[in-house]
């Protein structure tokens, strides 16, 4: 997050850059005349299931986390177990956990996150 002049920099230094984001963290939503967020948006699950959506769309940014934003997902105690099961499932695909894309499911799936191999 930055001005408008650095979010240019930065893009044109960095142009594969990836911004991780709880999902219901209502402060990283908030539109802003002000700034510019950077890199390409990862919405990643509060439970620590390793779920994730690269580049949400419109409907899954508008409607997917709508009823869950609050500020207290803004918290570090909230990115930490989000975190912490994107890095377990990279490493469980890593040790050979290996799924063909029509058998991926979302682990302890409330919600409609889609899980992908990493």
């Amino acid at each position: 997050v930055g001005s408008y002049a650095f979010s240019s920099v930065y893009q044109g230094l960095i142009p594969n850059t990836f911004r991780v984001v709880v999902d219901g963290d209502i402060v990283s939503g908030v539109p802003s005349a002000w700034y510019k967020h950077v890199g390409t948006e990862v919405v990643v699950d509060r439970e620590g299931a390793g779920n994730f959506i690269c580049d949400p769309s419109f409907v899954e940014r508008t409607f997917h986390t709508m009823a869950r934003r609050n500020l207290s997902s803004h918290s570090l105690v909230m990115y930490r177990p989000a975190l912490r099961g994107i890095a377990r499932r990279a490493e469980e695909h890593a040790e050979g956990d290996r799924v063909g894309p029509q058998k991926i499911r979302p682990r302890r799936a409330s919600r409609a996150f889609v899980s992908v191999p990493t």
